[in-house]
């Protein structure tokens, strides 16, 4: 039975205990019956008339009520269809977001794997770098020790030009000499021969030994007189000549004049570029 049935049958069975209160009260009063009657009709008709309304407006409150509830299940069925968009919304949104966080990922560990790289190049590059630079210097020593000695080899081979025709000169002036001394002997063998004793004061000293000295002074007075570091005790006698070389160039020619036990003074009869510097070399050898 549906609640509007049960409220009918409440509503009647009220108002048949109504009508019968009414009609008890009546009799006990002992009133008209027909006025009662119609008393109660008219209540009756009343109350019919009333709940007719009550059953109208119900009515319409149910009709009001279904489109309200067609209206709600429409609006249910939207939202329905609104939830199942929104869900494949969100499942898309959810699927570019594993997307964009893969790519992510993967952007990120390909960044470090070429910042990696970039530190790997650059520490390269700087150990290029400082190895072109040592390579650089290494070029410039080189090149410097490279004109060095090109220089070094010019200035001997003119200095070996040089004491090579010095030499040469040097040769001819020994030759020289040695036909002059020669040529004294046999004149001083003939005058013995003619002449007998008192000519031994005449012969010819013996050349000097090897000797190899350094220049210890110049005379701040006489440019010309140096003291050198050889003496009686190396075999030299006044009157040897020595060469005097600075480095390998040839500076003078230089006779002894005065001996001691271990220096000895001599006077410069050849010079040639500048003056003599204590520290110079002197030898009687022909070649240094």
């Amino acid at each position: 039975m549906s609640p509007l049935a049960k409220v009918f049958v409440v509503f009647v069975l009220f108002l048949s205990v109504s009508f019968l209160a009414s009609s008890a009260a009546l009799f006990s009063t002992r009133k008209p019956y027909k006025t009662e009657i119609e008393t109660m009709s008219e209540a009756w008709s009343k109350a019919v008339a009333k709940y007719t309304e009550t059953i109208r407006e119900r009515d319409s409150s149910i009709a009001s009520l279904e489109t309200d509830k067609a209206g709600l299940e429409r609006h249910r069925d939207d939202l329905k269809v609104q939830n199942a968009a929104l869900t494949s919304a969100k499942e898309q949104l959810d699927l570019e977001h594993r997307t964009l966080k893969s790519n992510y990922d993967r952007e990120l560990a390909t960044n470090e794997k070429n910042a990696r790289t970039l530190e790997a190049i650059a520490a390269e590059r700087d150990a290029l770098t400082k190895r072109n630079d040592e390579l650089r210097q290494q070029t410039d020593a080189a090149v410097k020790e490279a004109i060095a000695a090109t220089q070094s080899a010019t200035r001997i081979t003119l200095d070996f030009n040089q004491t090579a025709k010095q030499l040469g000169d040097t040769q001819k002036q020994l030759a020289e000499v040695t036909r002059d001394r020669d040529g004294a002997i046999e004149i001083i063998e003939r005058a013995k021969q003619r002449w007998g004793a008192g000519m031994g004061d005449l012969i010819v000293s013996e050349p000097p030994p090897a000797i190899d000295a350094q220049v210890v002074k110049v005379s701040p007075d006489d440019a010309s007189v140096v003291i050198l570091s050889c003496g009686d005790e190396d075999g030299i006698k006044e009157g040897h000549e020595l060469t005097i070389y600075r480095g390998d160039v040839f500076v003078a020619k230089a006779k002894v004049e005065r001996v001691t036990t271990d220096l000895s003074a001599a006077k410069v009869v050849f010079l040639q570029g500048g003056p003599v510097q204590t520290g110079d070399k002197a030898t009687t050898r022909l070649s240094h």
